[in-house]
């Protein structure tokens, strides 16, 4: 049986301009950093600097990126059923890239003298919230890449802006603690802030980039309506929703104004109708 050849050139309505694939391929960056950027620098400073336990400090790593697993699927559900005038991708990038921006600096913003135990819980709690941030973000951002065209190689041409990109997160990682140990510091401890400070910056104004200028397909845009909780407040049993990262989830859906996530027996008295 004989297949037809994909053509290499898209339709003039499936084509993506350049610009938009500059825009959506700064996620990338966002990605990258959000990723490894704490881990790049956690044990220098929590281990080495703060004298926490690395079995502690691997356990911070470790329980955020479980916890980013367990909700993605949920964050996924979120966007898909958002409903807003500026789409159902962009309004949750734009909130995410702000807050994870702030939540990545409050990661190094302790207080010296504390006990080892209270840094552990500040890296776990800040990391939490991080990492529910972000989730926020990378999974709409993912979404919207596919969704910017239905032709086979300009997806592939997004995607290869974003590797090109992502490169470039990946090439400041090797860099950050040396940022944190300048002459201009007076320790590698009182460098982190600045460090998580510029960090912070950069997700803010990677993840603006993709969130402002990157056009969502009509089809892909639903009518505007109002907005409800996300499902993650309703969860039952609600035990495995943590307090901070549940309080994360109502104060996100309530930035986004104008948007409405319709219950499933909504949908299904839709169907019937």
């Amino acid at each position: 049986m004989d297949y037809p050849t994909p053509t290499r050139d898209a339709s003039p309505g499936d084509h993506v301009a350049p610009r938009q694939k500059v825009a959506a391929g700064t996620g990338g960056i966002y990605e990258t950093l959000s990723n490894h950027a704490a881990s790049q620098i956690a044990y220098p400073i929590f281990n080495i600097g703060l004298g926490v336990s690395p079995g502690l400090v691997g356990f911070a790593l470790a329980i955020p990126r479980l916890w980013d697993a367990f909700i993605d699927p949920w964050v996924g559900a979120v966007s898909d059923r958002t409903r807003s005038r500026f789409g159902r991708r962009r309004p949750h990038m734009f909130v995410a890239a702000l807050s994870s921006g702030l939540l990545f600096a409050a990661i190094w913003a302790f207080p010296r003298g504390m006990s080892p135990g209270y840094y552990f819980w500040h890296f776990l709690a800040t990391s939490l919230l991080f990492f529910t941030a972000t989730a926020f973000f990378t999974v709409p951002w993912q979404a919207l890449l596919a969704e910017m065209t239905p032709d086979y190689h300009e997806r592939t041409r997004v995607q290869a802006a974003r590797s090109i990109l992502a490169t470039f997160g990946a090439l400041l990682l090797p860099w950050l603690f040396w940022a944190t140990q300048r002459p201009f510091f007076v320790d590698a401890i009182e460098g982190v802030r600045y460090v998580g400070v510029g960090i912070g910056i950069a997700l803010a104004l990677a993840g603006l980039i993709p969130a402002l200028f990157v056009r969502e397909p009509p089809s892909a845009t639903p009518r505007p309506t109002t907005i409800a909780p996300p499902p993650c407040l309703t969860c039952t049993p609600s035990s495995v929703c943590s307090p901070s990262s549940s309080s994360y989830f109502y104060l996100h859906s309530k930035i986004i104004q104008g948007t409405e996530l319709p219950s499933t027996e909504e949908e299904e008295t839709k169907k019937q109708q």
